[in-house]
């Protein structure tokens, strides 16, 4: 876990998005390395399966429960 990498990003919503938390630096959300990976792996998933499953999987795999619809905003999101 050495070089895990942790992104920080300006909060500028009440709603911590899929992916991150809320840092120890006020009004700054920060990458958690477990969700980033288990996202990339959904990207891969999804072309064989509905988002609803990946995002069954996603609430299994990391704990944290996303819709469908939901996911698909996630891996459109640019940032």
């Amino acid at each position: 876990m050495e070089n895990e990498q942790k992104i920080l990003r300006k909060k500028v919503a009440r709603v911590v998005p899929f992916g991150y938390k809320e840092s120890e630096k006020e009004n700054y959300l920060e990458s958690v390395q477990e969700e980033m990976d288990a996202l990339e792996q959904a990207r891969k998933y999804i072309k064989g399966s509905s988002y609803r499953e990946v995002a069954d999987w996603l609430f299994r795999k990391t704990g944290r429960r996303l819709t469908g619809m939901g996911l698909r905003k996630v891996l459109n999101r640019q940032w």
